[in-house]
């Protein structure tokens, strides 16, 4: 199996012919339209699509992450083995959590030619390096016949909530389709520092003292706090898009503290 994140949308043919590429070599892989809708450039929002996808995927999948811009430049392309599966990717930090969640991976830079399409353009590696060698990978050809070794590549930056006893430090670090402001605090976490007890939560301007079970529970254009679906501390206004309504961006600090 593999699956394709990109920054490509649907109005152009990229991800089509990728995919014609990719079937062209192994005809019987499966592949998964992982996203397609990632902003254009937008490393950290890749990094966490790919960070909350991956654990739901067979132990043997060929994950390719094309969100590249620096394409055509000297950047590196990897291939990672680890214990959850292959990634493919440019070497720009797009596979932070990969390397923070999975230290135990082999790497190796992308530079074997003979599985790559015989002519190479500039601006598309997508279709000339990622698919083929994501499909030769598919069929079975070994990891390390890809590429060579290395530990000269950028692990990129994870940022981890701080903790102590009353309180929890975190930020916001992704925003979704309906404008849901995703933070980088764990229900696990939340609930270690809480034990049950009272807390605020800071953000922005906002001050809010509970956690809802479902979106409807908040009431109509009420901004909340909820747990989504990957146990991720987030922010919402039902019926509206919170990014808007706040002005809240990636990076916002969250506080939880506890009365």
């Amino acid at each position: 199996m593999i699956t394709l994140l990109t920054d490509f949308g649907w109005q152009d043919g990229y991800v089509g012919v990728m995919k014609g590429v990719i079937w062209g070599i192994n005809p019987n892989v499966q592949i998964v339209d992982l996203s397609h809708d990632i902003a254009p450039q937008d490393i950290d929002a890749a990094a966490f699509v790919l960070k909350i996808s991956y654990p739901y995927f067979p132990k043997d999948t060929v994950h390719v992450v094309v969100v590249d811009p620096g394409v055509g430049s000297e950047r590196q392309i990897l291939g990672v083995k680890t214990e959850a599966g292959y990634f493919l990717a440019p070497d720009n930090g797009v596979l932070k959590y990969i390397f923070d969640e999975l230290p135990r991976c082999q790497v190796i830079s992308i530079n074997q030619r003979r599985f790559f399409l015989s002519e190479v353009s500039q601006t598309f590696h997508g279709r000339d390096i990622f698919a083929p060698v994501a499909a030769h990978l598919s069929k079975g050809e070994n990891f390390y016949n890809l590429g060579s070794p290395t530990k000269a590549f950028f692990k990129g930056t994870v940022w981890h909530p701080t903790r102590n006893k009353s309180s929890i430090e975190g930020r916001i670090i992704y925003v979704d389709r309906f404008g849901n402001l995703i933070s980088n605090i764990s229900k696990r976490l939340f609930d270690d520092v809480t034990k049950r007890r009272t807390f605020v939560i800071q953000v922005g301007k906002w001050q809010l003292e509970q956690v809802i079970g479902s979106f409807v529970q908040g009431g109509k254009e009420h901004f909340l706090a909820y747990f989504d679906s990957s146990g991720f501390l987030g922010f919402s206004f039902y019926g509206a898009n919170a990014q808007q309504k706040t002005g809240l961006k990636v990076g916002e600090p969250v506080r939880v503290t506890v009365n």
